[in-house]
């Protein structure tokens, strides 16, 4: 079914509504894995025209639902071009998300570098010799 259709016209919706109770029995004993998947399916898009999804931003202080003029400053302060979850603001999102994948990726590479990994070596083992030196020197090691 398309979520288009089942959207727009009740009519449909009660009658694939139907249809997937009629197929319910049929569906859960069947060993046909496409079939299950396919049923499956359709109750999401069932639930999903139901149920749509929504979020309420709340105030982290207070507990309450932030709205209006305070929503807006929101949005001011993320940068965001339009509302949250619009096609702008998801666009944003992502290319921030990208450019924190290239920063950590340059950090990976530069960790990679021989320099710094014989740098850390270095320090690595210089730290190793001297706590093996303040564990066996004293008195009781001489030579």
């Amino acid at each position: 079914w398309s979520m288009q259709h089942l959207k727009n016209n009740p009519e449909l919706l009660q009658q694939a509504k139907d249809t997937l109770e009629k197929a319910m029995p049929y569906a859960f004993k069947t060993k046909n894995i496409k079939h299950q998947t396919q049923y499956r399916s359709n109750l999401q898009k069932i639930y999903d025209i139901e149920n749509p999804p929504s979020a309420e931003i709340l105030d982290i202080s207070s507990k309450k639902q932030v709205t209006g003029e305070g929503l807006e400053s929101l949005k001011k302060e993320a940068g965001l071009a339009g509302d949250p979850g619009s096609p702008m603001a998801n666009i944003q999102q992502s290319g921030r998300y990208l450019m924190k994948s290239l920063d950590e990726m340059e950090k990976a590479a530069k960790e990679l570098d021989t320099t710094v990994i014989d740098k850390k070596e270095a320090e690595r083992k210089a730290k190793k010799e001297a706590s093996l030196k303040r564990l066996y020197d004293g008195e009781g090691f001489s030579k």
